[in-house]
């Protein structure tokens, strides 16, 4: 028993880290319909904006509680969320929010990578997610090579966080980079969600097309794309 209580204090973060888990799978499990109804939701912007407005004044509250559980389980491409909060709240608020969202989520997951380190970043990220930015994290430029991660199309944003948090980097300088390199991805999402709200069919239409190109680029150069941010590093 007393090898068992000292077995289990020394691995304390891991079963913490376990029973983590085991605990957002559970929700996942319990709350499944609730999320499928949500994906439902984010593909109509006039249900999304129902639901939102339903909570009154909590509406800005819960769009930037969504976007925080958006970084943290990462189940819906952060841009859908945010141009579905321009629809809702146009450009500039849905921007803010979407900020803080993200950030507050991405806090969490930065100190929880910090705190448990590798063991931790491996039962969440697939080892070939992991592998391109091994040497990009021991970059002397680092501060230079998160914010190019950041703006450069086809980088999974929300996995990067980990691995960020496996660098040097600091939080504040984590924070101040990434929200730097998402800023403009942010505001495009955000600007062409309200344009939708107003029927702009330019905006629609080039949006949709310049979408669709960068997703073409991230996919198709997403190696070539590494490799210039380790000549940078």
């Amino acid at each position: 028993m007393n090898k068992l209580i000292s077995s289990c204090k020394k691995n304390k973060g891991i079963i913490l880290l376990i029973l983590s888990i085991l605990v957002l799978f559970l929700l996942f499990i319990i709350f499944k319909r609730d999320i499928h109804n949500m994906i439902e939701i984010l593909k109509n912007n006039e249900k999304f904006k129902r639901y939102l407005l339903s909570f009154g004044p909590l509406a800005p509250i819960v769009y930037t509680l969504l976007q925080f559980l958006q970084v943290v389980i990462f189940f819906i491409p952060g841009e859908v969320f945010q141009t579905a909060g321009g629809y809702v709240f146009g450009t500039i608020e849905a921007t803010i929010l979407s900020i803080v969202g993200i950030n507050l989520g991405s806090i969490i997951l930065f100190n929880l990578t910090k705190k448990y380190g590798t063991r931790f970043v491996e039962k969440v990220v697939p080892d070939v997610a992991i592998k391109p930015f091994e040497r990009l994290m021991n970059s002397e430029r680092l501060n230079l090579v998160v914010f190019l991660i950041y703006i450069m199309p086809g980088i999974p944003k929300d996995s990067s966080i980990f691995l960020c948090g496996l660098s040097r980097i600091t939080l504040i300088d984590f924070l101040i980079y990434s929200t730097l390199g998402r800023l403009p991805m942010l505001i495009l999402s955000s600007y062409y969600g309200a344009n939708i709200a107003i029927g702009n069919k330019l905006v629609f239409y080039t949006g949709t097309t310049l979408f669709i190109m960068l997703i073409v680029i991230g996919l198709v150069f997403k190696d070539k794309l590494f490799k210039r941010l380790e000549k940078v590093g």
